[in-house]
């Protein structure tokens, strides 16, 4: 209800798992059915799936289906996608979130077929757009963003015979990332708010006698305003900054 009477068109972080999901036969069966229902009311609406800056132990309860060996070129085995060769090598990040949760590495083989694999199966779900998380932090050792590029390039050719309407929209949280190739790697970027109190007003929590008043300003912390890249989009158009969404993050309790 709450869809249909806003007349919302977007649904950003429809679904939002930090732990990523490991029974993906029933949690994608959940989703499709979900998205089916919107989408029988009204077509156009886009669903958002994420994909975070994180990697749980858990991953290694996933098999590695044979289509994603085989879409980097490498004889298919029998065997569950590995938590430690998403990592870091020089170790920086590992149980970053928490025991057993870390921030993995866009270098390494393993976490882009591991991305790689569950953009896809968000895309067979029905879902048509994918939010990437803390792009530059999973991709600090990303040189030109070669790797970035190479696994969503995969992404968008998955989506050309499997998605819904044969395209995905993409984002991340960044002011803005270009690909070996000059382009701008996203179809629009997302950022946190970044607000701060009033000047003089102290935090506190909010309530309705006396709300928390906040301040969205520009040059606040790495707030996005005034900052988004342009360039030329990957689906051909120019601009010379590239729309972006602000989201209400939990950073600094907000």
């Amino acid at each position: 209800r709450f869809i249909f009477n806003t007349g919302a068109k977007y649904i950003n972080r429809a679904s939002l798992p930090w732990e990523a999901e490991t029974d993906y036969t029933n949690h994608m069966a959940y989703y499709k059915n979900n998205i089916d229902k919107i989408h029988a009311i009204d077509s156009d609406i886009i669903l958002e799936a994420a994909i975070y800056e994180t990697v749980f132990k858990s991953c290694e309860q996933v098999a590695i289906p044979e289509w994603v060996f085989k879409a980097f070129g490498k004889t298919p085995e029998k065997r569950n996608f590995n938590y430690q060769k998403m990592l870091f090598p020089s170790g920086k990040y590992v149980n970053h979130w928490e025991e057993g949760a870390s921030v993995p590495d866009i270098t390494q083989l393993e976490t882009q077929m591991y991305f790689y694999f569950r953009a896809c199966k968000y895309i067979d779900a029905g879902f048509e757009a994918i939010h990437w998380g803390q792009v530059m932090l999973i991709g600090e050792n990303d040189t030109n963003h070669v790797n970035y590029h190479k696994v969503l390039s995969m992404v968008r050719e998955y989506a050309k015979t499997h998605a819904r309407r044969r395209f995905v929209v993409m984002n991340g949280s960044t002011s803005g990332m270009k690909g070996p190739d000059g382009k701008l790697l996203y179809d629009f970027h997302l950022f946190p708010a970044r607000m701060r109190p009033e000047n003089g007003s102290i935090s506190h929590p909010p309530s309705e006698s006396n709300p928390q008043k906040c301040i969205l300003e520009v040059g606040h912390i790495d707030s996005i305003y005034k900052k988004s890249m342009g360039g030329l989009t990957v689906s051909g158009w120019s601009t010379t900054s590239l729309p972006y969404i602000v989201d209400i993050d939990n950073y600094g309790g907000f």
